[in-house]
């Protein structure tokens, strides 16, 4: 039955024959924000950070509702309750929000919003309590940004000069999450339509959104599912426009969710009832959010972002009844793909993505490195990120190419002294400008060096803003890695500046050639090509389909084991792959790779965290059992049994085991791979609980633990959560490497070559 607001709680809507156990909703549109520019004069902050009042965010959100209402159901469950907060901003929004709701929504400030989170958790661990399916459904769409790794959802009334919060009225969404996948659900669907960039008044205020709710540490079985989609990549923007129906991300959702006619895809319609599973509506977000970004802009990207604690691509998401008659020709769903058909379609899609770049081929690079020779004998003392021809070749503007090799360095992590010209080369670059913005992939080689780093560092737009990217060096293998570069143009400083730098892999360039043949130093790296093929193959297939296809690759191409069990070993390729494939909740597939990564790669401090990781998530596997089983969901009752459960946690096996490999980042540093680092920031909010209970560790185990806790939230209030491999952003001048990353007084040697078994 449809639901029906109730008229005790502004904002709440039921189902007219209530049960505790179905789906439980919240669903926020925050389009007005009267302290940010924009707002009433009389109560805009006088510092707002440019930001402003959005368009369609209320509107979006209410479009969501209206699709909730209609139906039903959702992941299996009937819809119980649906807690609505919205702010529309223009008489035009306030409209179209009054004509879906009839005003039967609450306010979205920071009080309500918090009051909101808490009855919906209630209501999540009432249904916890019985056998019926139990699902979480959560919506935002408004001003986010992330900061040390946690992104925050702001409330409308962020930067309010009153108030217990004051400036700081925001939501973490890191602990919406965590603690919802506690409260006895079957199922937990978040779909996060914000920017998740890192304003600098986000660092000058540290605002950080607060924790609302807490896990319950006595929850007796993990979800099937926990997955959710963000409208963007952490570090980057989520678009819209005024008089669109929704946002670009809210736009593509509610399509998906509905089912496109004629044939109602990403719905599989081979099945009755029709099924949308979260793999099919992750392919078709990202695909739709391109394409319609596409409309508007030649040059901004909006990367939607799965994720999932655990991830699960299955998890039904909804059904449609196909009614009476024929049913339609069943879209090609990516499931239904076969590895040619899957190819293809990627390659395709990645065609899209890539018409309106420039190419610096290969051979051009290798132009530009003899008209520098030409020019200078010296040359050689250069490396190619800081030739003139070589990156006036790429970039096409000196105004551009000359303040960036300026202010370049590339150092050692370990010695803080320049690496080598040789150790990082350009291999080629493709380039996308438009008016007032310039983008820049250049594909480095970064050539091998196993417990050695590469930092490279350049001034963005500020004399004290530094912008870094921190890059391992493989133990026999060269690492091809794409630098993503963004430039925008500055009249008033008669100059472009660099506003972004991250580092993600490229693909693998088959080189220079020097009268057909192919240069040596290319020629000597065709072994440990493939690996990197696959890795980039499944970097492009989590952003342009889905994160599960891109964990079912690296698990057909079989990398872990010919990463690490070859002659020339790669465990900088088995670390990353080993990521993908934790992100995804691939757990059969790592065996004991983490392990290996761990305790056999000394200069490789990633693979501790990996195998701490891999233990969290078996353990959080192991609690999934019938629901049937599962003891009544209470919380705590006391703070002394709240420590008991923490006791009785912490003292597992596994926990033990994961613990002690987290706490070796207090000697081994901070991680190199961005998702891993992102990794021990969540871990160090885990483990801290455990250092304010009394008699739990010896004390050194307490110091290594707090020291481990410390070094990782240092690198992560400065992290810039994006890309494959750590980025860093200073706005206080420039970054020292060994104590951003925390190496080791005495760095481990890196062991030798032969073949682990």
């Amino acid at each position: 039955m449809a639901l029906q607001p109730d008229p005790a709680t502004k904002g709440l809507w039921r189902s007219p024959d209530p049960d505790p156990a179905g789906v439980h909703a919240l669903i926020v549109g925050i389009s007005d924000y009267p302290h940010l520019d924009g707002g009433p004069e009389s109560q805009r902050a006088p510092d707002t950070a440019a930001m402003g009042q959005l368009a369609v965010s209320a509107k979006t959100a209410a479009k969501v509702f209206d699709w909730l209402r209609q139906v039903g159901r959702v992941a299996g469950a009937p819809v119980q309750t649906c807690r609505l907060l919205l702010a529309p901003h223009d008489a035009d929004e306030q409209a179209a929000v009054a004509a879906i709701t009839g005003g039967a929504h609450a306010d979205a400030r920071f009080e309500t919003l918090r009051a909101a989170i808490m009855a919906w958790g209630d209501d999540l661990i009432a249904g916890g309590h019985t056998a019926a399916p139990n699902v979480a459904l959560f919506f935002f769409s408004g001003h986010g940004f992330e900061h040390v790794s946690q992104p925050s959802l702001l409330a409308q009334d962020i930067l309010a000069p009153t108030g217990q919060h004051g400036r700081r009225n925001a939501v973490s969404f890191n602990a919406l999450w965590q603690s919802v996948r506690t409260y006895g659900v079957g199922s937990a669907l978040f779909f996060v339509d914000a920017c998740r960039n890192a304003p600098d008044i986000a660092k000058r205020l540290n605002i950080v959104g607060e924790n609302v709710l807490e896990p319950l540490i006595d929850a007796a079985e993990a979800p099937e599912a926990t997955v959710w989609l963000q409208a963007t990549r952490s570090g980057n923007f989520a678009y819209q426009l005024a008089g669109t129906p929704a946002t670009l991300f809210g736009q593509a959702l509610l399509e998906g969710l509905a089912g496109l006619p004629p044939d109602w895809r990403p719905y599989d319609c081979a099945v009755t009832p029709w099924r949308l599973v979260f793999r099919d509506l992750e392919a078709h977000v990202k695909q739709r959010v391109r394409a319609l970004i596409a409309q508007y802009s030649a040059t901004k990207l909006q990367p939607v972002e799965p994720g999932g604690y655990p991830y699960n691509g299955d998890a039904l998401v909804a059904e449609k009844d196909p009614g009476t008659g024929a049913p339609p020709p069943g879209p090609v769903t990516t499931e239904a793909l076969g590895p040619i058909a899957l190819q293809r379609e990627l390659a395709a899609r990645a065609a899209d993505v890539l018409a309106s770049f420039r190419a610096t081929t290969p051979d051009d690079i290798l132009g530009a490195r003899l008209k520098a020779m030409r020019s200078d004998p010296n040359r050689s003392r250069f490396g190619d990120l800081a030739d003139p021809f070589v990156m006036h070749e790429i970039l096409k503007h000196e105004s551009a190419t000359e303040p960036f090799i300026r202010s370049l360095t590339i150092l050692d992590v370990a010695t803080g002294q320049p690496v080598e010209p040789d150790t990082v080369t350009v291999a080629e670059a493709k380039t996308d400008e438009t008016i007032g913005a310039l983008t820049a992939w250049i594909d480095v080689t970064v050539e091998p060096g196993g417990g050695d780093a590469v930092w490279i560092a350049a001034a963005g737009e500020d004399p004290g803003n530094v912008l870094a990217v921190a890059i391992p060096r493989d133990q026999s293998a060269a690492v091809p890695v794409r630098l993503d570069l963004q430039f925008d143009q500055r009249p008033d400083l008669g100059r472009w500046v660099l506003q972004a730098m991250t580092a993600r892999l490229a693909e693998p360039s088959a080189g220079p050639t020097v009268g057909g043949a192919l240069l040596q130093s290319y020629q000597e790296d065709v072994e440990t090509r493939p690996l990197w093929r696959a890795l980039f193959a499944a970097q492009r297939m989590e952003a342009l389909i889905s994160l599960d296809r891109a964990a079912e690759e690296l698990v057909r191409s079989g990398i872990l084991r010919s990463a690490l069990d070859r002659e020339r070993p790669s465990p900088l390729a088995a670390a990353i792959a080993a990521t993908v494939l934790l992100r995804a909740g691939a757990l059969e597939a790592l065996w004991d790779w983490p392990r290996r990564l761990a305790d056999e790669v000394v200069w490789l401090p990633d693979g501790p965290v990996l195998w701490a990781e891999t233990l969290l998530q078996r353990r959080a596997a192991r609690s999934r059992g019938p629901r049937g089983a599962r003891p009544a969901l209470t919380r705590p009752r006391s703070i002394e049994e709240r420590l008991d459960d923490l006791r009785r946690a912490a003292r597992e096996e596994d926990t033990v085991a994961a613990r002690d490999a987290f706490a070796q980042m207090a000697y081994r540093g901070v991680p190199r791979l961005a998702p891993v680092l992102a990794m021990a920031a969540r871990q160090a909010d885990h483990w801290r609980q455990l250092l304010d209970v009394p008699d739990l560790l010896e004390p050194h185990e307490t110091a290594r633990l707090a020291a481990a806790c410390d070094l990782i939230d240092r690198a992560a209030s400065i992290a810039v959560p994006d890309g494959l491999f750590a980025a860093f952003v200073s706005h206080a001048g420039a970054l020292d490497p060994r104590h951003v990353l925390g190496m080791p007084a005495s760095r481990p040697e890196p062991e030798p070559a032969p073949a682990m078994q």
